[in-house]
């Protein structure tokens, strides 16, 4: 198995430091610290790549605005046509089905993983009875950022607003987005679970419990099957992108430094881009491998080494 990173540069100009060509955006980093850049990505995106899923018979790849599908045989790369992706960030294949968030649009989208047929979007204002549809002036309300399914088999999205209103305060002449109402909503019939959790990013089911990055606190909140909270456990950074290694037992965490605006905006004050390490079983036991060429962690990915080396061997 291998740790695939996927890195880009920060969406906002006011947050940026460097170049797009400077960015390394998807690396496949070893746990020594060794992170080797696969050079093939860096033709797309205007940021970077945002999110990667896998199947047996296709890979998939965003850089946020497009869809690009992997064939492993023949490594043969193509787009696919999907109308008004805006801001992708995870998608996974789930039960043969690719579900994509589509979080600029405030929506999910469902293709079957073999034909590449789009099967379902759903809007989440409908799904969840807010009448008025999408404001033009705010399209990203809910900010939906990831489909999974849950211990009781059911498809649940997380958002970071879960009333579907976001609201934002001026500091310092910058528009800063208010966090603190963080949630999941059930795919099934737009139930609402709060969670008052700050900027959440990456479900990962660990066990019979859901760990989740409350990241503008710095943390992963725990909880049990019920949505019950059941502990909280402190990070380096910004998280965003998770993985577990079951065989290991190793949860791999992606960690972003709090993006320039928000400085002084956050209680949380933390400044390092990179993966930290935790061990299942010492959860105090925990090590940070630190990453150059990106701006931000987008996504963080145990892979089969198959998968790593055909990556490795895509050519322009």
């Amino acid at each position: 198995m291998k740790l695939l990173i996927l890195g880009s540069m920060s969406a906002n100009v006011a947050d940026r430091s460097g170049s797009r060509k400077a960015i390394k955006s998807v690396q496949l980093l070893s746990l020594d610290g060794h992170a080797q850049n696969i050079p093939y990505f860096d033709q797309f995106g205007e940021l970077g790549i945002s999110s990667f899923a896998w199947s047996e018979r296709q890979w998939f790849f965003s850089s946020g605005k497009d869809l690009y599908a992997i064939d492993p045989m023949s490594k043969e790369v193509g787009e696919i046509d999907v109308a008004d992706l805006l801001d992708v960030h995870e998608m996974d294949v789930i039960d043969r089905r690719l579900w994509i968030s589509n979080t600029g649009s405030d929506e999910v989208i469902a293709l079957d993983a073999e034909s590449l047929l789009v099967k379902a979007r759903v809007q989440l204002r409908s799904l969840c009875g807010i009448g008025g549809g999408i404001a033009e002036e705010a399209i990203d309300k809910f900010h939906c950022n990831q489909v999974f399914k849950g211990l009781d088999g059911e498809l649940y999205c997380l958002v970071h607003h879960v009333n579907g209103k976001q609201f934002v305060k001026r500091v310092a002449a910058k528009l800063i987005k208010s966090q603190g109402n963080g949630g999941v909503v059930r795919l099934r019939d737009g139930k609402r679970i709060g969670l008052s959790l700050h900027a959440p990013h990456t479900v990962t089911v660990v066990g019979n419990e859901y760990w989740v990055f409350d990241s503008g606190k710095c943390a992963i909140n725990v909880y049990n099957q019920q949505w019950n909270f059941v502990r909280s456990i402190a990070t380096a950074a910004w998280g965003r992108g998770a993985a577990l290694d079951e065989v290991e037992g190793i949860f791999y965490a992606g960690m972003s430094a709090i993006r320039k605006r928000y400085l002084g905006a956050l209680s949380a004050s933390c400044d390092f881009n990179g993966v930290q390490v935790f061990s299942l079983m010492n959860v105090a036991d925990t090590r940070m491998i630190e990453l150059e060429g990106i701006e931000q962690v987008n996504n963080v990915y145990v892979i089969p080494d198959t998968v790593a080396e055909g990556l490795l061997s895509l050519s322009f």
